[in-house]
Parts: structure tokens; C-alpha cells; sequence
């Protein structure tokens, strides 16, 4: 019996993985040979599925991505994420016209 709230898609051709419908992603089966998850490339927007952020990955592990937040502060680690979706990024686009906007001289 197939899983009505999931769907396989692959991203960039390096991984394939199955997508919730809460937006987290899941290794596939097949996939358990070793192969890695989804790796970031450096500046690629991530969201962190257990904190809810969005950021800008600046290295990976092989197991954990290290994001840099996009208003500033101190990069995190998190080994749970999934690429940036339409949502995420729009949500990222805001953070950045914020910040720019609250840095401006009236």
C-alpha cells in the first residue's frame, strides 16, 4: 500500500529522497549503502527542520551542515535539514529587506 502523503523527488541529481508533507525529508531506503544525504552547496539557502530557520550553509560534514543565519549572529550546526523551499526562501527575503531596512538613517 503506497504512502499517500509522501512523494520522491531528487534535488540537483545527488540525492533522491522522500518528502513529507511538513516540508522534512527523509533518506530513501535504497539510499542506506552509505551514499550521503543531501549535501548543501556553501551559500545555499538550508532550512533547519528542528529549529524552524532559515540560512545560508556554510560547510558540511558528510552528517552535519553548519548555517549561517541570514540577519547575523553565530552559525549552528543541525544534522536536520532540507533544502530551502519557495516558503523558505520568500521567509529568507523578508529577514533580509528587514535588516536592511532597520540599518537605514532616517
Amino acid at each position: 500500500m503506497s504512502e499517500p502523503d509522501r512523494h520522491t523527488t531528487s534535488v540537483d541529481h545527488r540525492t533522491a529522497f522522500i518528502v513529507n508533507r511538513d516540508g522534512t525529508a527523509e533518506r530513501n531506503a535504497h539510499e542506506s549503502d552509505g551514499m550521503p544525504k543531501w549535501a548543501p552547496e556553501p551559500g545555499e539557502l538550508v532550512t533547519d527542520t528542528s529549529r524552524d530557520r532559515v540560512g545560508k550553509a556554510i560547510g558540511w560534514d558528510g552528517h552535519e551542515v553548519t548555517i549561517r543565519p541570514l540577519d547575523g549572529g553565530e552559525p549552528w550546526h543541525t544534522s536536520s535539514y532540507r533544502p530551502a523551499n519557495a516558503q523558505d526562501r520568500l521567509r529568507a527575503r523578508v529577514v533580509v529587506l528587514n535588516r536592511e531596512r532597520r540599518s537605514r538613517s532616517w
